[in-house]
């Protein structure tokens, strides 16, 4: 449990880093937002508290955004 609020801890202020450095953040959460969305120019929501749920949510908005990015730069 400890190591992953170290994680989360780490996460949030290189968040907190990128916005004093004017680098956007896009974040993906569950249901909940976490401390990092504040910090995220965009934030992709999962509407489930359930783990799995949320990993294939962000699975495939990674995915469309791959395809995106590969028609887009051809």
């Amino acid at each position: 449990e400890k190591k992953k609020k170290k994680k989360s801890k780490n996460l949030l202020n290189l968040a907190k880093f990128a916005k004093k450095k004017k680098i956007d953040v896009i974040s993906f959460m569950g249901k909940k937002n976490g401390s990092i969305a504040k910090y995220s120019k965009i934030v992709f929501n999962s509407q489930s508290n359930k783990t799995p749920i949320i990993q294939e949510n962000q699975h495939m908005i990674f995915h469309l955004i791959s395809d995106f990015l590969d028609r887009e730069f051809k």
